[in-house]
This record gives C-alpha cells, structure tokens and sequence, in this order.
C-alpha cells in the first residue's frame, strides 16, 4: 500500500470536528464571519459525507441536487456532478438533505427568494461559487485540535474525500461500489 498524501480524518476526531463545527458557527462574531463559518460547516459535512471531489463542490447547482430510494427503500440524495472524470451521479450519505436544506433555507433567506436553480450551491453573497475553503478549514481544524492527522500530515479539503472512503470501507461499502460512487478506480482507492 502506498503512502496517502492526504491524510483522512479519522472517526475520533471526525466526531470532535463535528461537534466543534457547531460552536464555531453558533459564536461567530458577526454576519460575515458567521455566513462564512455556516458556508464552510456545510462544506465539510456534505464532502465527507459524499466523496464528492473539491472542484465538483464548487460546480455543484442546486438543478445538480435531487433524491432518489436506495433498493432498502431509504430516501438519498443524489448530486450529479461534473469533473475530472466526466459527469456521474453521486448517492450521498443519510443526512446530506439536512445540509443541503441549511444552504437552501440560509440563502432564500438571504435573497428574500429561492435561489436560481442554476446558481451554485456553494456560493458567496454575489452568487459567484466560492473558490477555495483552505484558510477557513485549516484554521477550524486547528481551533478544534484535529487539523493534523496520526502521521503529523496536515489535513487539507480534500482529506474530506479520503475520510469518506476510509469510512464507508470500514463500515463494509463494496470497493467497486465506492468506485463508481466516487468516480475513481478500484486501484486508486487499494493505493491509497
């Protein structure tokens, strides 16, 4: 096996970061900072729990979201998302429609309106997508002790799709099922 260069997040301090993330968001200092914090809350908890790669966030449109049943009969969301593998669907993990309604109901409040269908979901005030998170997510994962991981690597946004993975493998996910879920080989993801 191959050295990851992206450290995941493991459960223990995922469950901190969780926990943390609410406090943060809660005791900001002012609308900026606490639309920023809410913006970046939801990054992290609808990346890791959906895999989904940090440039097809950012191209991520609510027309891009919808839901579908799982064979067991339990309701998913579903992103379809456009990157460097082409264009796939993406089942996410139960509890991404609560995330994905917080950024709904957050700027249709914020707009006095529902957004346009074709804006992206991660968006700053003006509706252009927001770029990059590396500033506001090093320094949540520092505030909350768990910016570096058990190697001493720091975490990066795109530990969130390592931890996603890491997750669902250890939780039984099928190897080829990830696969397809996360647009990458089966030989990827035994690499790293």
């Amino acid at each position: 096996m191959k050295r990851n260069p992206r450290p995941d997040i493991n459960r223990q301090d995922w469950n901190t970061l969780y926990k943390f993330l609410r406090g943060y968001v809660k005791n900001s200092a002012d609308s900026r900072r606490h639309r920023e914090r809410l913006y970046l809350q939801q990054f992290i908890l609808i990346l890791g729990n959906s895999g989904i790669r940090i440039g097809e966030a950012r191209r991520l449109r609510w027309m891009d979201v919808s839901s579908s049943k799982t064979v067991m009969g339990e309701e998913r969301l579903v992103f379809s998302v456009r990157g460097k593998t082409g264009e796939r669907e993406v089942v996410c993990n139960p509890g991404v429609d609560r995330y994905i309604r917080k950024l709904w109901e957050y700027r249709s409040k914020e707009l006095g309106e529902t957004p346009a269908m074709n804006e992206p979901v991660f968006c700053h005030k003006d509706g252009k997508p927001i770029i990059s998170f590396k500033k506001g997510f090093r320094r949540a994962l520092d505030e909350a002790g768990v910016l570096y991981g058990n190697d001493g690597q720091v975490r990066v946004p795109y530990s969130l799709r390592h931890t996603y993975i890491t997750m669902r493998l250890t939780e039984g996910v099928s190897v080829y099922q990830l696969a397809v879920n996360t647009g990458t080989s089966v030989e990827m993801i035994e690499d790293f």
